[in-house]
């Protein structure tokens, strides 16, 4: 579990990350935001790599202002966006540095490795050169390293950014056969991502939180979804309806996609997660939930 009060966060007094009181207890929790709204340094304070100042955090009962770092990372685990390898280490020997680093007992950490590896499909690339794997392998053996020591947290920076289709699936089922028992955050801009993983989402804008709740209830209460389709003479006029999301043209005319809180005369679609995120982000507005 983690318990946060008012926690507030300046960096070189251009950025502030504001967290007022929040509860983050169990399952899978995305964290949805555009690149620059706070969702790393989030994490890195989280992880007890960024100090701050005001407010207080507590992880399973450890508080961070404590400096106890030792205990609290033993309990939590950190994947960042951006990471690499010695280049001459093999698959297994990067997985025993790290057991060293996390203090692991010796005695495990052969059969622990084993099962990383299982549950990443990657049993059959333990004796490859970490450095020739591919941008998917990484990321696959960085969530390895981030599950060795069994943590109860997990923190994910987006996790799948920059593979293909089917290292996203791949990295999706790891990260869902783990968060069965453990609690997992996830950091991402990719909607789809939260969309199959999260139950809860917050989205995160310009350092404030928009949103806290189910994803679900986050679709629910957001405006609705409309679609027109009319001359490009007649555009000026449409945006003054709502917050458009998407133009698509087809021969002389545009189907617009756009929301709206209000009851408009048009063909209504789906809402979806995509949806009430971009008009969040366009009206730097709140969803209650």
């Amino acid at each position: 579990m983690i318990e946060i009060e008012n926690l507030e966060f300046n960096y070189k007094n251009k950025f502030q990350l504001n967290i007022p009181d929040l509860i983050i207890s169990e399952g899978i929790v995305g964290l949805l935001g555009t690149n620059g709204s706070g969702k790393t340094t989030f994490f890195k304070i989280l992880s007890t790599i960024l100090p701050f100042k005001k407010g207080n955090i507590n992880i399973y009962g450890l508080n961070l202002k404590s400096k106890n770092y030792r205990e609290i990372r033993s309990i939590l685990s950190y994947m960042p966006q951006n990471f690499d390898f010695f280049p001459r280490f093999k698959v297994y020997e990067v997985l025993e540095y790290f057991a060293i680093l996390k203090l692991m007992d010796k005695n495990i950490v052969p059969q622990r490795i084993e099962e990383v590896l299982t549950e990443v499909n990657m049993l059959d690339y333990k004796n490859s050169l970490a450095i020739n794997l591919s941008g998917g392998l990484k990321r696959r053996l960085g969530f390895a390293i981030s599950i060795l020591n069994k943590p109860k947290i997990l923190l994910l920076d987006e996790p799948t950014a920059g593979v293909d289709p089917k290292e996203r699936i791949e990295m999706r089922n790891s990260i869902k056969k783990y968060s069965k028992e453990h609690l997992t955050l996830i950091s991402t801009h990719i909607v789809e991502d939260i969309e199959n993983l999260c139950s809860d989402v917050i989205i995160l804008l310009n350092g404030d939180i928009k949103y806290v709740g189910k994803t679900s209830d986050f679709i629910k209460n957001s405006p609705n979804v409309y679609i027109f389709k009319v001359k490009e003479d007649d555009l000026e006029k449409i945006k003054t309806l709502g917050e458009i999301i998407n133009i698509k043209y087809l021969d002389n005319i545009m189907e617009i996609t756009l929301v709206s809180d209000k009851t408009l005369d048009a063909v209504e679609k789906n809402k979806t997660l995509e949806s009430g995120y971009l008009y969040v982000q366009n009206k730097n507005s709140f969803i209650k939930n």
